[in-house]
């Protein structure tokens, strides 16, 4: 059985409901906010489990425990595309200058250099993050990471009790 648990169902789900923190910019999902779910047993084979827990029996909260897990290991993930991102900000850092005729002509040429250097260094830094998403498999095998010079932690795996 998945999981190495007899009966457990293991996978690797994505939440339902808004995760994205408004006006975040770092990541195009933006990051861990508040997650919401309801909860079925999960399903095998079924990748988008909710969660919610209506009594404290020992079996909800084991449910509650495993989600709360995920959901640990679902920030850890979230706050790599932070570090990637913080990381690459810091190798991109400096002056920016132009030329021209003119001031009037050196602050246009300086703003449309600005805009060129902007939009190429957000092509990189999607491509970074991207990779990170590829790397950790969006956070299934983020202990990974590491091996590409990238955040780890714990794989992001819902292992339903």
């Amino acid at each position: 059985m998945a999981g190495g648990e007899r009966g457990a169902d293991t996978h690797s789900p994505r939440l339902l409901g808004d995760t994205s923190v408004p006006g975040d910019r770092t990541h195009p999902g933006g990051v861990l906010g508040n997650a919401t779910a309801e909860c079925r047993r999960c399903v095998p084979g079924e990748t988008r489990p909710s969660h919610s827990f209506h009594t404290q029996s020992p079996g909800r909260r084991a449910e509650k425990s495993a989600l709360k897990k995920y959901l640990d290991a679902l920030k850890v993930h979230e706050e790599g595309h932070v570090t990637v991102a913080k990381n690459f900000g810091k190798e991109i850092s400096g002056k920016q200058s132009a030329v021209g005729a003119t001031e009037e002509k050196a602050k246009s040429n300086l703003q449309t250099k600005l805009l060129e250097y902007k939009a190429e260094k957000g092509n990189e830094l999607n491509f970074r993050t991207g990779f990170y998403d590829r790397m950790t498999e969006h956070g299934a095998k983020q202990s990974r990471g590491p091996e590409y010079d990238l955040p780890g932690g714990g794989d992001v795996i819902l292992t339903c009790p």
